[in-house]
Formats: C-alpha cells, sequence, structure tokens
C-alpha cells in the first residue's frame, strides 16, 4: 500500500488539472 504521501502527490496534480479546466484556464 502507497503511503499517504504518494497518494497525495499522485492525486494532487489530477485535481488541481480539473479545477482549471472548469475555471477554463488550462
Amino acid at each position: 500500500m502507497k503511503t499517504k504521501e504518494e497518494i497525495v502527490a499522485n492525486w494532487l496534480p489530477r485535481y488541481t488539472k480539473r479545477n482549471l479546466e472548469d475555471f477554463g484556464t488550462v
């Protein structure tokens, strides 16, 4: 199982990219 930090590091960029796309500033 991955550590919490690895999960966050893997998840955060995807989450931020999705937020940027929702904002319309890709």
